[in-house]
């Protein structure tokens, strides 16, 4: 390569450089086909280059930064000194060079001679040896010598490359962070002597070479990957090296470079210090450690009896619940292996230009191609074009004023007693169902009565949704704007102001209010809607407020159910009043099955037919448990109908799912035409939420989709569980609001009285309780196991949620709340999301894990993969991929797309949610007004990740997972197995130390939002949870593991081994 003060480059010194500089722009989150394309531009233009300013130049085209510009120049500069020493010219006679180097021309010829040489041992003797040798030696000799064998000698070899090429990656980090524009940079791959050449560019080289501080967990962290290399260096690794040296591939100045980075690694036969031996033999295990409030209520809640979510685990509706997921995952697998041949029989050459890596320019038109996707969208099943069709006008259409609007509804007729009632007592129970103007009129009557002149009438709804819409509608009633008279406040959104008299707001943010003021000052009526679902803040709320009321008797407590056995309620609350609501209802005939069945999903359709072709007019609702019954249900049920042709009459089939787009929520309103029928396939969400005219005909599986919490693994699961009685009588109630009408129950008369509870089981028994233990501890409540709850919580998941927050650091000894449990109260975030955001601040990286905490708390999936296009959707995930992890791989989106000034077009160019990315700013916002009003500041690390890495662990320190010698992960916790999630950025790394943010059981325990970590981080972040065992005593592990017979064919019958122990000599961190 001719430039100044370098030497042509050999075929092997271009394709390291080649390597480093795609890894360099691979860091920077680009595209890994375009580096390669862009790293032969480079390398190709600097050869035919002979000044600096030209190359720079050059650079600048591809919209680089100016400082990585510089860097590029500085790396190809360092392989171009290193390639070998420099020529004298003919007519210098100084032995360090020509006087001039910048004039100075080399003589090459000899240089050129000695790179073809090298070149020709290179691919005669050089990678394909060293290839067929591994191949030979390596993988296939392991496989071929038995389990052992790969274990002691294999995994050895594995992990100390994946060591050295973590750890160069770290150094290599390091030096770019440090580099500065006016200071000699260290060379990659070259040794300081060889720079020398370069001191006429770069001026004096500086005796003492600043380098980047290092934290306290950076350098044990440095220093562990040190040591742990040392160790794990195997003989054959020296040999390799020793070989790629003799035959002319190793530069000696790279080798002590190596050396001198990583330390002398350990010849053969040479033995471990003791203190080599102490570090390598540590073992981390859980702590025994038990807090002084919680001494003896461990045990308590192991001999107490859990509460029961399912009545009968082993009934006959549980069996057809198992079989039914079973049908679901067969379905959902034949339609994946439907997609693969479909993407099989597209032309293989129609994706040639993205085959090849060095395609002329122009061939390659992904951003193009991407920009038009969002009118290229796979069709829409046949059944779903058939809903949505030209001619239709979506919604509830009415040709009444607003005013005669509210004063249809039945609520209106007892305006004025119900306005009395409330006078007259300070807590009131109001019962009446869907429909009957419960949460849109009584907050209105309550303020033309008078009652929000002393303070704000709030009404609080269980889910975010709800909150909003309702304060839109009530805002278009009073004729004013959201935000004004009426508004609403939900997480990370508030639109009220000083004049707001009437407040909805979701059922927690009521709770934080609590935790401001308990008193609730601000209030004068506060009404709790929806109560029967009894969610779990709705629940605090009970207690909470039961408490308020008799502090403060000017306080008025309104409670609104759907539901008729609201006793419960009255009884609670002082045996108080309850107000009802009359509705229209008509007789109901109930009819049940003669038999159990074992696939309701078919009966459910079967019986719709039957309904149709046999029974006077009227529509049909049925009652599935998700989106993918429905979906399923509708195909089959649309395609029968469809094989029959013209002979009988229309069935229009119609879902009605949460997720669906609201233009098709609204089709189940409209009134059905004459001499046709409807039926609507929809969850839970129409017993309560929803109210439909025209329904007749209920058909009732008896399932409902239901969120459960394993404290062990700390996961959350929806399950398909019978639903209780008083759920059926609320679906049978959906049939007779415009005349009689009747319920078909697929469940036998004895499962309905023998494996269905009398009510749900509330949410706060089914849920983690740690953010409602730490909330109730701010607000003053110590003790929690005697606070008067409607319905005790399971005292496992209250003990599971004290120990929890005593590891994060939030309680003390005493139970009492900390400092820093203190400040973890101030967010409404998961304890360890503050913990996490707290903790970044004193490591000084809160810049960026703010913004990762932003992601996670978006609680959706930002990648998305059209069916039509699987391949570019992936290609254009795997290139925000980063090594560290997943949480890492947040980050380089969000910046991503902040670089790209937050559009959308950008989202859809690489298959990205733009909804769930504007989630995340706006939850980002808010929490930094949060930083800010608690003068937390916020510090960027810049790329130095490691302190970030330290962050997550400090919160999720309880979700570490270790590698499994046989197959996937094991918990740290409780041993469980666990597994990488396919979407995840270490899927196919296999690191052997996790963290996870989640779990989520499919057809296994998938880690979700998986972070590579170190292990001693634990013992550092989370003392009290984590200890380094005893190497006197026999740890836990160790007294667990049984013996076991060897399956090895090298090996006698009559060898035997410890299961799941390695060698002493072998690096051991063992642990579950």
């Amino acid at each position: 390569m001719s430039a100044p003060g370098g030497h042509s480059l050999g075929q092997l010194q271009r394709l390291e450089l080649s390597h480093a500089i795609c890894k360099a722009l691979s860091d920077r989150g680009r595209e890994q086909i375009a580096n390669l394309k862009v790293a032969r531009l480079l390398i190709k233009f600097h050869n035919s280059s002979s000044t600096r300013g030209a190359f720079l130049e050059k650079l600048k085209e591809f919209n680089f930064e100016p400082d990585f510009i510089d860097y590029l120049y500085d790396l190809i500069i360092q392989f171009q000194s290193s390639a070998g020493p420099p020529v004298k010219p003919a007519s210098s006679s100084s032995t360090t060079g020509p006087s001039n180097p910048r004039d100075g021309r080399h003589d090459t010829r000899e240089l050129d001679r000695r790179d073809d040489r090298q070149d020709d041992r290179h691919e005669d003797r050089g990678y394909d040896r060293r290839d067929d040798r591994r191949d030979d030696r390596g993988y296939d000799r392991r496989d071929d010598r038995g389990y052992d064998r790969r274990d002691d000698r294999g995994r050895d070899r594995r992990d100390s490359r994946d060591h050295r090429d973590r750890d160069r990656e770290y150094d290599r980090r390091d030096r770019y962070d440090s580099h500065d524009d006016d200071q000699f940079k260290r060379p990659i791959g070259g040794s300081k002597a060889a720079a020398l050449d370069q001191h006429d560019l770069w001026g004096p080289i500086p005796s003492a070479l600043p380098s980047p501080p290092l934290s306290g967990a950076q350098t044990a962290s440095r220093s562990t990957s040190t040591k742990r290399l040392q160790h794990r260096m195997s003989s054959p690794d020296r040999w390799e090296l020793s070989q790629l040296s003799a035959a002319g591939l190793r530069n000696e100045d790279f080798a002590q470079d190596f050396d001198a980075d990583f330390h002398p690694v350990p010849m053969p036969g040479r033995a471990m210090t003791e203190t080599e031996e102490a570090e390598q033999d540590v073992e981390i295990e859980l702590s025994d450690r038990m807090p002084v409030f919680l001494a003896g209520k461990a045990r308590q809640a192991l001999d107490m009896s859990p509460i029961k979510i399912i009545k009968n685990p082993d009934g006959s509706m549980m069996a057809a619940a198992n079989k039914q997921a079973a049908l679901a995952k067969q379905r959902a697998e034949l339609r994946q292996q439907e997609l693969e041949s479909s993407l099989d029989s597209v032309p293989n050459d129609l994706s040639t230009g993205w085959n090849d890596p060095l395609s002329i320019p122009g061939s390659r038109t992904f951003a193009n191609d991407l920009r038009g996707m969002a009118a290229e969208r796979p069709d829409e099943p046949e059944w779903r074009q058939a809903v949505i069709s030209t001619n239709t006008t979506f919604g509830r259409q009415t040709s009444m004023s607003i005013r005669e609007q509210r004063e249809s509804l039945p609520v209106f007729r007892l305006r004025e007693q119900l306005i009395q009632a409330v006078r007259d007592n300070q807590i009131l129970v109001v019962i009446g169902e869907t429909g009957s103007g419960k949460s849109t009129q009584l907050t209105q009557y309550l303020a033309e009565a008078g009652f929000a002149a002393n303070g704000r009438i709030g009404c609080t709804q269980p889910r975010r949704v709800a909150a909003t819409e309702v304060a839109r509608r009530v805002a278009e009633e009073v004729g004013c704007r959201v935000g004004e008279e009426v508004g609403y406040t939900v997480r990370f959104d508030d639109v009220t102001s000083s004049a707001t008299k009437i407040c909805y707001m979701t059922d927690g943010m009521m709770l934080r209010q609590c935790l401001i003021d308990p008193d609730l000052r601000q209030y004068s009526v506060i009404m709790l809607d929806e109560a029967h679902e009894r969610s779990l803040n709705t629940d605090v709320l009970f207690a909470l407020l039961k408490e308020t009321v008799q502090r403060r008797p000017d306080l008025k407590l309104i409670v609104t159910s759907a539901t008729l056995n609201a006793r419960k309620f009255s009884e609670y609350f002082f045996n108080c009043n309850l107000f009802q609501i009359p509705g229209r209802m008509f007789d109901v005939e109930v009819l049940y099955a003669k038999e159990p069945t074992t696939d309701y999903l078919e009966q459910a359709i079967l019986t719709v037919m039957r309904l149709h072709f046999s029974e006077p007019e009227g529509d049909i609702l049925v009652f599935l448990t998700g989106k993918e019954e429905i979906d399923s249900a509708c195909e089959v049920l649309y395609n029968r109908m469809k094989s029959f042709g013209s002979d009988v009459p229309e069935l229009i089939i119609l879902p009605i799912y949460s997720t669906l787009p609201s233009q098709m929520q609204s089709r189940v309103f409209e009134p059905t035409p004459p001499h046709k029928r409807k039926v609507i396939l929809a969850t839970n969400i129409a017993e309560t939420s929803l109210t439909i005219d025209g329904i007749v005909y209920v058909i009732d599986p008896g399932y409902v989709k239901q969120n459960t919490y394993n404290p062990k693994l700390d996961m959350d699961a929806l399950e398909v569980v019978p639903i209780s009685k008083a759920q059926a009588e609320q679906r049978k109630g959906r049939a007779g609001r415009t005349g009689p009408g009747k319920c078909l129950r697929l469940y036998t008369s004895s499962q309905y009285h023998n494996e269905m509870h009398d009510s749900p089981i509330p949410e706060i028994q089914r849920t983690d309780l740690a953010t409602v233990v730490l909330t109730l501890k701010a607000i003053g409540i110590n003790d929690i196991f005697n606070f008067d709850f409607m319905d005790k919580p399971d005292m496992q998941f209250m003990v599971h949620a004290m120990q929890q927050l005593y590891a994060l650091g939030a309680l003390d000894n005493e139970g009492l709340l900390t400092r820093l449990g203190r400040k973890m109260a101030e967010f409404p975030l998961k304890p360890q999301l503050c913990k996490m955001l707290i903790e970044s601040v004193n490591l000084g990286c809160s810049e960026e894990v703010l913004t990762i905490v932003s992601m996670l708390s978006a609680d959706s999936e930002f990648f998305y993969r059209p069916a039509d296009d699987q391949v570019k959707a992936d290609q254009a995930r795997n290139k925000f991929f980063q090594p560290e992890g997943d949480h890492l791989t947040l980050l380089t989106i969000f910046n991503a797309w902040k670089q790209a000034g937050f559009t959308k077009t950008w989202c859809t160019e690489n298959f990205i949610h733009h909804r769930a990315m504007k989630t995340s700013l706006d939850v980002r916002q808010q929490l930094l007004s949060y930083m800010e009003r608690y003068k937390h500041p916020i510090i960027s690390c810049g790329r130095n990740y490691t302190n970030v890495c330290i962050a997550i662990c400090s919160g999720f320190f309880s979700h570490a997972a270790k590698k499994d010698p046989q197959e996937g992960y094991k918990t740290l916790a409780e041993g469980t197995p666990v597994y990488i999630h396919p979407s995840s950025s270490l899927h196919s790394k296999h690191p052997e130390w996790v963290i996870y943010h989640s779990l989520v059981f499919t057809t296994k325990e998938y880690m979700r939002e998986v972070l590579f970590i170190d292990p001693r981080w634990l013992v550092q972040v989370a003392p009290a949870y984590f200890n380094v065992a005893d190497v006197s005593r026999v740890s836990k592990h160790k007294q667990q593991v049984r013996l076991e017979p060897l399956y090895s064919k090298f090996e006698t019958p009559n060898e035997w081994r410890l299961s799941k122990r390695r060698p002493t000599h072998r690096a051991s961190q063992t642990f579950g």
